[in-house]
C-alpha cells in the first residue's frame, strides 16, 4: 500500500530503483508495461537504479526470453515514456564547498563526458563576462543591474560562437 501512494523525486537517479520506484510522471516500469515485468531479470529488477539505466538504453538488457508481441509494444510504451528525461547531476554548488575552483572541478567530474566541454566553456564565459561587467561598475561609474549582465554574458557568447566554439550552446 505505500508504494501505490508515494512517487520518487529523480534527482541524479542513484537513489532511485528502475524498475520498482514510481519515478516516471508518477508511475512505475511496472504500471506502463506489467506484462513486460515477468521477462525482467531478477538481478536487474532489484538492482538496476536509474542513473544506470538510462545512458544507451541500458535498462533493455535486463530483459531475457522471447517476448510476444504486447509484451514488445509494452517496452516500446516504455520506452516512449522515459525518452527525453534527464537526470539532474546537481553540478550547482553546494553549502560544503570552499571556493570555486572547488565547485568547478567536481562539476565537471559529474558533467556527462559529451557535456564537459561546453560546461567548461560556460564557465569561463560566464566568469570572464562577470569580470568585465564588475569592471565596468568599478572604474566606468555603471550601475550594476543584474538584466544588464545577462545580456553581457548573451553577446559575449554570440561572439564566442561565432569564433568558433562549437561546444557552447545555450539557451534564449
Amino acid at each position: 500500500m505505500f508504494r501505490i501512494s508515494t512517487t520518487t523525486t529523480l534527482g541524479d537517479g542513484t537513489n532511485t530503483s528502475f524498475w520498482q520506484d514510481r519515478w516516471i510522471n508518477g508511475k512505475s516500469p511496472a504500471d506502463i508495461a506489467p506484462d513486460l515485468m515477468a521477462f525482467i531479470r531478477k538481478r536487474g529488477w532489484r538492482r538496476r537504479t536509474v542513473a544506470e539505466a538510462l545512458p544507451g538504453q541500458r535498462w533493455s538488457e535486463d530483459i531475457a526470453g522471447g517476448v510476444s508481441v504486447v509484451v514488445a509494444w509494452q517496452g516500446l510504451q516504455l520506452a516512449h515514456a522515459i525518452e527525453g528525461i534527464v537526470l539532474n547531476n546537481n553540478l550547482a554548488p553546494s553549502a560544503d564547498e570552499v571556493g570555486f575552483k572547488e565547485w568547478w572541478r567536481r562539476a565537471a567530474r559529474k558533467a556527462p563526458c559529451k557535456m564537459r566541454k561546453g560546461l567548461n566553456s560556460v564557465v569561463i564565459l560566464t566568469s570572464w563576462s562577470i569580470w568585465k561587467y564588475r569592471n565596468k561598475c568599478v572604474f566606468d561609474g555603471l550601475r550594476p543591474r543584474a538584466i544588464d549582465l545577462m545580456r553581457e554574458i548573451a553577446d559575449e557568447a554570440a561572439a564566442w560562437r561565432l569564433a568558433g566554439a562549437k561546444s557552447l550552446l545555450l539557451q534564449g
